[in-house]
C-alpha cells in the first residue's frame, strides 16, 4: 500500500496499524467457523490498515499518495 514517497512516519503509522489488525485476528480468531487463520488475519490486518488510512484522511491533512488504493478496500469487501 505505502509508496516509496510516503514519510517514515506514515510508514511507520502503516505498520502500527497492521500490527493492530494482527492482535485482533489473534484474538477474534474461532476454529469452529473453519475459516484458515492466515485468511482470517488477511482480513483483519487490511481492515485496520484501511480504517487507519481512514483516520489519517479526517485530521485534513494534506492526502497521502497512497489514498487511491481505497478502492480496493470495497473491492475486497464486497462479497
Amino acid at each position: 500500500i505505502a509508496s516509496s514517497t510516503c514519510t517514515a512516519a506514515d510508514v511507520d503509522d502503516m505498520v502500527g496499524d497492521a500490527l493492530y489488525g494482527l492482535v485482533v485476528a489473534g484474538r477474534t480468531f474461532d476454529e469452529s467457523y473453519q475459516v484458515p487463520f492466515g485468511a482470517w488475519a488477511t482480513r483483519q490486518v487490511k481492515s485496520a490498515v484501511y480504517g487507519g488510512l481512514r483516520r489519517w484522511l479526517k485530521t485534513g491533512r494534506e492526502k497521502p499518495i497512497f489514498v487511491p488504493l481505497l478502492g480496493e478496500e470495497r473491492a475486497d469487501y464486497s462479497d
